[in-house]
């Protein structure tokens, strides 16, 4: 969505076919397949059985991947068109990173789609701990060594430019465990009613006296 959207504000394209590629192998591989050893929820056994004929994008995970996304693409814009307004020559490295780091940060947040992940912790998943942590430590190799510079055509990033591709990815995980808070605060008023219609499934019969 970076990539298609941002000519349309009169922008240069954000990516170069590497940095796509990196994205596919490393920020977008590692910690999706550390989502696989997340263990279940607490409340799991609690829900009503999914219907096995039922899309994949059901109960709102298609809406979710089109909000997400266009957040992402978003952000991403965002971070380009700010940078090169305000001259940074590096301004493709500023958005590559924001948009690596803004994955990362969904990853994270994704690992529940109801549960703060601030309450869930990292240790409850090493391998996501291991992935992110590796995944971080690749993309400052490609920023901050000068034969992956040359490879990528990135450059280094000031201490102030690292913390503002944070600050600014950081968006989309707020964003999510938004959504979550929302969706929680959904559910609890609903358990009154639920739990009225299990214990007095069927309506008061009225009588008549004559």
């Amino acid at each position: 969505m970076a990539i298609f959207f941002a000519p349309f504000f009169g922008l240069p394209v954000p990516l170069l076919a590497i940095h796509i590629l990196w994205m596919n192998l490393i920020t977008d591989g590692l910690p999706g397949l550390s989502l696989a050893y997340e263990p279940s929820e607490t409340n799991s056994m609690k829900r009503p059985p999914t219907d096995p004929r039922q899309s994949i994008f059901a109960d709102g995970l298609g809406w979710f991947i089109l909000w997400v996304g266009l957040l992402i693409g978003a952000v991403t814009i965002g971070m380009e068109a700010w940078a090169i307004q305000q001259g940074f020559p590096h301004w493709q490295t500023l958005t590559f990173t924001v948009l690596c780091l803004a994955q990362l940060g969904n990853a994270i947040a994704i690992r529940s789609r109801r549960s703060s992940v601030l309450s869930m912790g990292l240790l409850t998943n090493k391998p996501m701990l291991a992935a992110i942590t590796l995944t971080v430590l690749l993309q400052g190799m490609i920023i901050y060594t000068p034969f992956f510079n040359d490879l990528f055509n990135t450059h280094p990033l000031t201490w102030s430019e690292l913390g503002i591709t944070v600050a600014v990815s950081s968006l989309v995980f707020w964003a999510v465990e938004l959504q979550k808070l929302f969706i929680r605060q959904r559910d609890n008023s609903r358990k009154p009613a639920l739990t009225k219609s299990i214990i007095d499934p069927f309506p008061a019969i009225p009588t008549v006296v004559g």
